[in-house]
């Protein structure tokens, strides 16, 4: 349906002053996806689309059965969503008829959506690359404004941004030759950022014998370099809509859309690391303590030691005999789920690894402190005190000297 068509059809719905009030079944049957229909708002689809399995998870921790907490968060937010969409479809409505009404139908010189370069940046790393979408979704929206185009932008960012990236970035481009802003520099960013979101998309396909090294890298593949592809193209943007209008500025405050992206990104990442360390803490019980354990002794104490300059040989060794029993019950256990203590070790994220090195790092300090108080002497460097726990590693360890 075309605008002209649509504002014709809003102004005749308007005119019939139905009440808005009245309970909406399609709106309770289909919830989010009524208002991704009628095209309402970014806001409130989200909001009932994520409102659901948040709920889900909320019960879940207030110790409700799964088939309970699914079927009250399921009620309550269709229930809701029944009783809203009359109203919140008639605002929209009235919203559109005043935006369009009075508006000439020709294509307009398109401005497109204002932010900072530090904005952008942050925000992109802070949500790990889901503010990009929301990023296209309101540049998508400037196009259907400024262009008259009947184009869904949920649909070009959040569902298919993969095929919608970079007809964007042409269609920037494009537009850029009014005010000529688009330098060499914008066609390799946009060609870049257009592979790296492929590559997102297409990353957990990778082989799993590559996965440690995948670890290390999807931080910075996924995230800080498409982030870093994307400044020059904003950059680029700002410079066409000023000047275009002297007075357009990169937004000062954030917009509604904005803070919700900002907090569903934040429920949803602290929501899949908690998942995850659930699921696997539950599968194994309390074999998973032992699995963190055996990681710690044998990979993380030798790798800081390595660090330092002290290839440890003994005290992993050590650690493995002194819990052979352990040890055989454990790789009994995991062979049955198809899996090993190394592609346990290896599934355990980067970020998680470098935290527990630094916790251990201060330990080993701590524990070096404690002997030269003891003994009366000089705290050891790092690489003796290593060859000291690994001379001695049957000691420290039927003692637990220091941390696990």
């Amino acid at each position: 349906m075309k605008l002209q068509e649509k504002l014709k059809l809003y102004q005749e719905t308007l005119k019939k002053d139905e009440p808005a009030n009245a309970f909406n079944p399609r709106a309770f049957v289909f919830n989010s996806f009524y208002y991704f229909y009628h095209d309402v708002s970014f806001g409130k689809f989200l909001a009932y689309f994520l409102a659901t399995p948040l709920l889900f998870i909320l019960f879940v921790l207030l110790k409700a059965t799964p088939a309970a907490a699914f079927f009250t968060a399921v009620l309550a937010v269709r229930t809701v969503a029944g009783f809203r969409a009359n109203i919140d479809l008639k605002k929209h409505m009235e919203k559109f008829v005043n935006e369009y009404k009075d508006i000439d139908f020709n294509p307009q010189p398109l401005i497109y959506f204002s932010v900072s370069l530090t904005r952008l940046f942050f925000a992109s790393l802070f949500t790990a690359g889901i503010y990009d979408i929301y990023w296209a979704y309101k540049n998508w929206q400037a196009v259907r404004k400024y262009n008259r185009e009947n184009i869904v932008p949920f649909c070009r960012s959040w569902l298919f941004g993969l095929i919608f990236i970079y007809p964007l970035f042409l269609r920037m481009k494009k537009s850029f030759q009014q005010t000529k802003p688009a330098t060499p520099l914008f066609s390799f960013c946009a060609i870049t950022y257009t592979l790296f979101y492929i590559f997102d998309a297409f990353f957990n396909e990778l082989n799993a014998d590559t996965k440690g090294i995948a670890d290390l890298l999807l931080p910075l593949l996924t995230t800080f370099l498409p982030t870093l592809c994307l400044l020059p193209i904003q950059k680029a943007i700002n410079s066409h809509n000023q000047k275009l209008n002297s007075e357009n500025k990169p937004l000062a405050t954030f917009l509604p859309g904005e803070i919700i992206t900002f907090a569903a990104s934040s429920l949803l990442i602290a929501g899949g690391f908690w998942l995850g360390y659930n699921h696997t803490s539950k599968k194994f019980g309390a074999d998973y303590d032992f699995i963190t354990t055996s990681h710690i002794h044998e990979q993380i104490y030798p790798e800081i030691c390595r660090k330092h300059g002290y290839e440890m040989k003994n005290y992993p060794q050590t650690f493995r005999k002194i819990n052979a029993a352990q040890y055989a019950q454990i790789e009994k256990r995991l062979k049955q789920e198809g899996t090993d203590l190394k592609k346990m070790w290896t599934e355990k994220n980067s970020f998680y690894k470098s935290i527990i090195t630094n916790r251990l790092e201060k330990s080993m300090l701590k524990a070096q402190q404690d002997l030269a108080d003891k003994n009366g002497k000089e705290p050891l460097s790092i690489k003796d005190f290593c060859a000291y726990l690994d001379l001695n590693a049957e000691k420290f360890l039927s003692k637990e000297t220091f941390g696990k």
